[in-house]
């Protein structure tokens, strides 16, 4: 039976679309690896409006740690690596712009990165001294981080709900939920956020389950907190029939105008499409 979270097609965040020199070889990548995916699923000329599954999502992942395993190196599928200036190794550079935007008062350092993977966004907030949480459904992907970034961790089940696994970090000050998105909760989470940074997660997700996506990041938001949401808006350059799906300022308004107030703080433009950062706060 499928779970709710099998409407999560492709996590993003680990596939940061970025503006500076690096934006074009990683939106190449996004979707060379986003119809290799269709492919092995053999969706890549399929004219159903099928989404993976958590099943044959975290098949892929398990397949990508194990590579990784077996190489020696920073991941198997996602790219080539090896290249000490690979952009997947790179933390997102409209995170680093806006940080302080984002979080600008020091004493509050809490933040969200919903779908998060293994990215490297992770390992440079925590450098910069934030306390990191992430929600991933990957047990791969998870590990993969921990492994990668060389960061110990104790693993053990959530005394709110048993079906989240959590990865505590030992040696730094991150924890890790594997479990589903729409069952995630402030009680799970060991209370609200100050801030969240979305990594085109939201591009990610199923239309119909847009506003259940929206209504959970609200409901573990402190009132006081903002919400950085990198998103993707392709235009007559989507070609595909699933994932990841523009966002509009009409979107944008229908998601977050009833609770929120948004405004654009930055874009950068590809041959893929129009990366734009929106920074949300509670009304």
């Amino acid at each position: 039976m499928e779970d709710s979270i099998s409407k999560l097609c492709f996590d993003q965040s680990d596939y940061i679309l970025t503006s500076d020199s690096y934006a074009r070889i990683r939106i190449q990548a996004l979707f060379h690896n986003i119809y290799r995916l269709l492919q092995t699923a053999g969706m890549a000329e399929s004219e159903d409006h099928k989404l993976l599954t958590i099943d044959q999502w975290n098949e892929w992942w398990k397949k990508d740690y194990e590579r990784s395993k077996s190489k020696g190196s920073k991941g198997g599928d996602i790219c080539e690596h090896g290249d000490e200036d690979n952009p997947f190794d790179q933390a997102s550079p409209m995170l680093r712009k806006h940080i302080k935007s984002l979080l600008p008062n020091a004493i509050r350092k809490r933040i969200f990165l919903p779908l998060c993977g293994k990215s490297p966004d992770i390992k440079w907030l925590i450098d910069e001294g934030y306390e990191v949480v992430g929600l991933e459904c990957s047990e791969h992907a998870i590990l993969e981080f921990f492994e990668e970034n060389s960061v110990e961790f104790e693993k053990s089940v959530s005394t709110k709900d048993h079906s989240f696994r959590v990865y505590t970090g030992k040696t730094a000050n991150v924890v890790i939920y594997e479990g589903d998105y729409f069952k995630f909760n402030s009680d799970i989470a060991g209370g609200l956020f100050d801030a969240v940074w979305d990594s085109a997660s939201l591009n990610t997700i199923e239309l119909a389950s847009r506003k259940p996506y929206v209504e959970i990041m609200r409901s573990v938001l402190d009132k006081q907190a903002k919400y950085m949401l990198s998103a993707m808006y392709f235009g007559e350059k989507r070609t595909w029939i699933n994932n990841p799906f523009d966002i509009t300022d009409a979107d944008m308004t229908e998601l977050f105008g009833e609770y929120f107030t948004w405004d654009k703080v930055d874009e950068e433009d590809s041959e893929w499409g129009l990366e734009r950062v929106f920074l949300i706060t509670c009304k």
